[in-house]
């Protein structure tokens, strides 16, 4: 059994090796290369009203395929998110889980909320096009 670590000692970790030297294996290298990218926009603000987005200039860019939102979620019938675990109560019955879709359909309640989902050739394409997105 190893001796515990003092605070302030140094790790030796296994994969600093590949990863110093340039071999490292990253997501995003493993992708196959005719995937498309996908950007997720996100609220700036810790809680808005979304009143619309105008996806039309940001669909005409190139390299874009689809832009989903959280109107076209519901539209659709996309469901919600449930928790990764049940959460019972003493009784242990099942509790009432609030609705969570994947992104917000009518408010964004934090900073980071998902309001919009870009799919491109590429990251850079979904980019400008995120610029070209209008979310009032």
């Amino acid at each position: 059994m190893n001796a515990p670590l003092k605070l302030g000692q140094s790790i030796v970790r296994r994969e600093d090796q590949r990863f110093l030297t340039g071999r490292g294996r990253y997501a995003e290298n493993t992708a196959p290369k005719d995937a498309w990218a996908v950007l997720f926009v996100r609220s700036p603000y810790a809680h808005a009203r979304l009143l619309g987005i105008d996806k039309a200039a940001a669909l005409a860019s190139p390299g874009v395929a689809a832009i989903y939102t959280g109107a076209d979620l519901l539209a659709d019938k996309v469901g919600h998110l449930p928790a990764i675990s049940e959460i019972k109560d003493a009784a242990g019955n099942r509790h009432r889980e609030p609705r969570h879709l994947p992104m917000a359909p009518d408010k964004a309640r934090h900073v980071g909320d998902i309001v919009a989902m870009i799919v491109a050739e590429t990251l850079d394409l979904a980019r400008d096009a995120a610029e070209a997105l209008t979310v009032d």
